[in-house]
């Protein structure tokens, strides 16, 4: 019988500004009550944290990430939203 390979889903959400949220475990905790919430979650593997992405163009990127391709990245998407309205 062949083995099932683990299902994995990233989530991401609760962005904020750096240095400007005191209590970071508390959006973790949002973000995975929310999270167990929509799906059918049986563990938590891993949390980070990481600050928006500005290309040096200020166009927002999609794409394969640079030595994985693949894993598909997006960045800036937010940030070009709330510039360009």
């Amino acid at each position: 019988m062949a083995r099932r390979r683990p299902r994995r889903l990233i989530v991401v959400g609760n962005g904020h500004e750096t240095g400007a949220v005191e209590d970071t475990m508390a959006l973790y905790q949002d973000l995975e009550d929310w999270t167990r919430s929509t799906f059918d979650v049986e563990a938590v593997d891993y949390r980070c944290a990481a600050q928006d992405f500005v290309t040096t163009d200020k166009i927002p990127y999609v794409g394969t990430s640079p030595g994985h391709r693949g894993i598909l990245v997006s960045h800036q998407l937010s940030v070009s939203r709330r510039k360009h309205r």
